[in-house]
């Protein structure tokens, strides 16, 4: 939301010298609009404010008329530092005020030990807080209420009460601020050091006779050193953050009770294993919040027309196709994708496949329906009338990360456009409408997404069950032929075995990228053993649509010293498993080493491959759930040739474009 600074100054004791008429504080008229210059850097200074108020309640000037000897007035300055306030939500600004308040009634509690309460107290806003020439009518003013009795100040500052608005700034609820001038200061300068970094300083109005005030904490903040400001800051947050990181550590995600590390051993390895996500609990409650504020409309319908490629890809092109819908607030046709031909696995239009053909349709529209019940959902044979626009549409991106003007207004105000320019279009009808959608690829910047969105969306796609079962099966039997140490009730086994995803197809080949000096076999199989051997694990669970490329890896570890057991799916199935699997697409192959490696000890794949890039960002989601969590990519500037390590996972090589695009825009 942009940084916010908070700064506090107190006008007190509002004397007027005897010597001076009342009539010299009368509003007086102004040749110009009136400025105030307010500099927002190493230092907070008001400067050459007019005397002269203007909508002030009449008690408050009457309070100046009358020279009201022991009347007191605390000012609270408030700069937003945002030059476009308009996108500050109501809950933000409420947070702002609380905070003011806060820190008002604070700072009354201490002046008033030694000095009577105030009679008023202000809330001043700097609204774009830029440090340019301030005009009257860029400046809120709004009078503050104080306790039941200002001789009690611990009971502080209880509310914001205003009356006339900025209504281009503020939004609709906060009907307004009271607009004023503060006196001129131009006649004598005074500094009084303020704030939390202790470098902001307010330029007192002296020109009024008002004493300088000096509470007793500020005497003592003005004694210290900034060693020991830096010191007392460390002491503080150290422990606090062991703290939080122990718990995080023993909590698991969602609740607040100890887990316990003992229990009894599992009795049924397979029935644990599917009953296990990595990303764990799934939590419905972020997405039902944002589609429970989502306007949405009867007359439009979306569909996907083009996701393709294997489960990486597919993943992505239809968790940003639902979350366009949802951000439109439209209904949907259940997704599906192309299919790849299997007498040329580089045509990946071969044939047009359901959801179904990798993911669980039951389980997506199940969480759909809890989720977000607003949207309606057609399956295939669902079909209604709709009347279709011509041309698929290529939304806009929602990268805030790439611009902060790609947000949700602009992409829809870009889909009305596009759907206004076609025939048949009725922006108010009651036709249905159907837009064909385009492809796209990790095209929302997630992290600007709330965190609890983010992690749980990209729950809604799960594979299928019969690959999810035939990848339980090879876990059970990688455990027991190996005698390895996996709990099927663990997300992530420790000291158990290396998954490796070997990305040496043709494919990869015609690409050119086993050309580059740190993506060939040689390299790939390499680091996979190295990193094996470094974490003492001695067996591989390696994945490749490369059959010769997976003999070869296995001969390799053998040779290697230590020597390290490389073994795949087809090494893990019964006879029986083995004639299910061979009823499977190549795609359908993957998805079983995909469920695999998900929940591996220690993963290492390759930085152009989509799958390798989503097994990595899932398993990341896992440790900051744990609260382990680990910077990725500091490895880039530690070693050459790695992408992105946080001690869980491996990336290999480098690439610009999906080192860009996947660290923010795919879903876990």
């Amino acid at each position: 939301m942009g940084t916010m600074v908070v700064s506090l100054f107190a006008l007190t004791s509002l004397k007027l010298a005897h010597q001076r008429s009342p009539q010299a504080l009368e509003p007086s008229a102004c040749n110009g609009p009136p400025t105030a210059t307010i500099r927002a850097s190493a230092t907070v200074t008001l400067r050459t404010w007019r005397r002269n108020w203007i909508n002030l309640p009449n008690e408050e000037r009457a309070l100046w008329r009358q020279g009201h000897h022991k009347a007191k007035t605390h000012i609270l300055l408030l700069s937003t530092r945002m030059k476009q306030i308009e996108k500050m939500c109501s809950s933000s600004l409420e947070r702002f005020e609380r905070r003011a308040q806060s820190a008002c009634s604070a700072l009354i509690h201490d002046n008033t030990l030694e000095h009577a309460a105030p009679d008023s107290v202000f809330l001043a806003i700097d609204f774009e807080g830029d440090g340019t020439p301030k005009g009257v009518s860029e400046l809120g003013l709004a009078r503050l209420k104080l306790g039941e009795s200002s001789t009690h100040p611990k009971q502080g500052v209880q509310n914001l009460e205003t009356t006339e608005c900025r209504r281009k700034e503020l939004p609709f609820r906060y009907t307004s601020l009271q607009r004023a001038q503060f006196p001129s200061n131009r006649e004598r300068r005074q500094f009084l050091p303020l704030s939390e970094h202790l470098q902001s300083k307010i330029r007192f109005t002296a020109g009024m006779h008002l004493p300088q005030l000096h509470p007793a904490h500020l005497h003592r903040i003005q004694s210290q050193s900034p060693t020991v400001y830096g010191l007392t800051l460390l002491l503080t947050l150290v422990p606090l953050y062991i703290l939080s990181y122990t718990y995080r550590l023993h909590h698991p995600y969602g609740t607040s009770s100890a887990s316990s590390n003992i229990r009894p051993p599992s009795t049924n390895v397979t029935s644990d294993w599917l009953a296990t996500s990595l990303v764990q609990p799934y939590n419905p409650s972020p997405l039902r919040t944002y589609c429970a504020k989502t306007t949405w409309r009867s007359n439009s319908i979306f569909n996907l027309a083009d996701a393709n490629g294997g489960i990486g890809n597919v993943r992505g092109n239809i968790l940003d196709f639902v979350f366009y819908a949802i951000e439109a607030g439209a209904s949907m046709y259940l997704p599906g994708m192309a299919g790849r031909a299997e007498a040329d696995l580089s045509n990946v239009w071969g044939s047009k496949e359901q959801m179904g053909h990798m993911f669980d349709e039951v389980w997506f529209l199940e969480k759909m329906k809890e989720a977000c019940p607003q949207m309606k959902i057609l399956r295939e044979g669902e079909e209604i009338e709709a009347t279709e626009l011509q041309g698929n549409y290529l939304p806009r991106t929602r990268r805030m990360d790439d611009g902060y003007e790609n947000t949700r207004q602009a992409y829809l105000a870009d889909l009305e456009m596009w759907m206004s320019e076609k025939e048949g279009f009725e922006k108010d009808g009651s036709a249905l409408m159907k837009v064909n959608f385009e492809r796209t690829l990790w095209n929302f910047d997630t992290r600007s997404l709330p965190l609890g969105l983010r992690r749980n969306f990209g729950q809604l796609l799960r594979v299928r069950s019969d690959v999810r079962s035939l990848a339980a099966g090879v876990v059970k039997n990688l455990k027991e032929t190996y005698d390895l140490p996996i709990d099927p009730r663990d997300a992530v086994p420790k000291g158990a075995f290396y998954g490796a995803h070997l990305r040496i197809e043709a494919d990869a080949a015609n690409a050119g990228w086993l050309s580059e000096p740190a993506a060939n076999f040689t390299v790939q199989t390499d680091a996979y053993l190295s990193q094996a051997v470094k974490h003492g694990l001695r067996v591989v669970y390696a994945a490749s649509g490369d059959v010769d490329g997976l003999k070869r890896f296995k001969e390799k570890g053998l040779a290697w010293h230590p020597a390290v057991r490389v073994i795949t799916k087809q090494d893990l199935m019964s006879e029986a498993e083995q004639t299910i699997m061979a009823g499977l697409t190549w795609d359908q192959h993957a998805l079983i080493d995909w469920e695999v490696l998900r929940r591996c000890s220690v993963f290492g794949g390759f930085v152009k491959s989509s799958f390798s890039f989503n097994v990595a960002i899932s398993r990341n989601q896992w440790l900051e759930d744990s609260g382990a969590m680990v910077e990725p990519y500091w490895v880039q500037d530690a070693e050459n040739g790695v992408a992105f390590d946080d001690g869980l996972s491996r990336m290999l090589d480098r690439d610009g474009w999906h080192e860009q695009r996947i660290p923010r825009g795919m879903w876990p």
